[in-house]
């Protein structure tokens, strides 16, 4: 693959004692929208990042937001409590991350950073499209936390900025965080996803992934949540075993998958190779 440059694929600029970074503008939103910016946007659609913060509690989303939150929440009941144990699941699988000694960090899809400051260890790159959590996160970045307004579906583009503002060592074992992330995208965008961070990062290198599943679900209660889900991006629900083949199809060996009450959770260990560029 003929490697990008930064200056080709987009520019770095410090923000709030750390770095932002903005991805192309074919695969992002500007580096330069802010909050006010969002707010315009928001208002008018419901938005993943922030249905989820009103479904933890949290105050960074719009009415919009949380009719959609409530709705959801009368059709499943549960909801609320799933959404919390993806919580807990991504706090033990970084806890066990760090203490293997991998501390470099790639969250994809890294949403609204709900309790302040993101706790890492190490190096972090937090990676969204939602205006408000890029606004958010940004607000709370500091020294060795780097924060990029990207589509994670253009994940060569995603990796090549990266190693060229030298962000992290991909050549080095790197976690990264795909939590809540795959029942937004569809199987063909989501294997590619899968198959590209497989391809390019460094053996031992861990992805630790969370997903809603359709387990629990009766099938009256899956086509009312899907067709209620008025958000972007849209929601796809598959079953655990579903979810499993999303992985496997990405060339990722998934050992010892969890799928419990509606939501999967796994810790997978990229076979890699020395993270360049294909």
């Amino acid at each position: 693959m003929v490697s990008r440059s930064a200056a080709q694929t987009g520019a770095a600029v410090v923000a709030g004692g750390g770095w932002s970074a903005s991805a192309p503008q074919s695969a992002s939103r500007a580096a330069g929208e802010t909050g006010d910016a969002a707010s315009c946007v928001g208002a008018a659609q419901a938005a993943a990042n922030r249905v989820a913060d009103a479904l933890l509690g949290g105050a960074r989303n719009f009415a919009v937001d949380r009719a959609l939150a409530d709705q959801l929440t009368v059709i499943v009941p549960g909801l609320r409590h799933v959404v919390r144990r993806a919580r807990t699941f991504r706090r033990h699988a970084l806890d066990a991350a760090v203490h293997r000694g991998c501390t470099q960090l790639l969250d994809l899809g890294a949403g609204i950073p709900t309790t302040g400051a993101p706790r890492w260890p190490g190096i972090a790159v937090y990676v969204d499209n939602d205006p408000v959590a890029v606004a958010d996160l940004r607000r709370v970045a500091s020294p060795g936390r780097f924060v990029m307004s990207a589509d994670i579906l253009a994940p060569e583009a995603l990796l090549d900025l990266i190693d060229d503002l030298g962000l992290l060592r991909l050549h080095e074992p790197v976690t990264v965080l795909l939590t809540m992330v795959l029942h937004h995208l569809d199987d063909v965008g989501a294997r590619y996803l899968l198959t590209t961070l497989a391809q390019r990062l460094a053996a031992g290198s861990r992805l630790i992934v969370s997903a809603l599943t359709s387990d629990a679900l009766t099938d009256a209660q899956r086509h009312a949540v899907v067709t209620a889900y008025t958000a972007a991006p849209r929601l796809y629900l598959r079953t655990t075993e579903q979810t499993s083949a999303i992985l496997t199809a990405g060339h990722l060996r998934v050992p010892h998958p969890c799928g419990r009450g509606g939501l999967f959770t796994a810790t997978v260990t990229v076979p890699g190779t020395d993270g360049t560029r294909r």
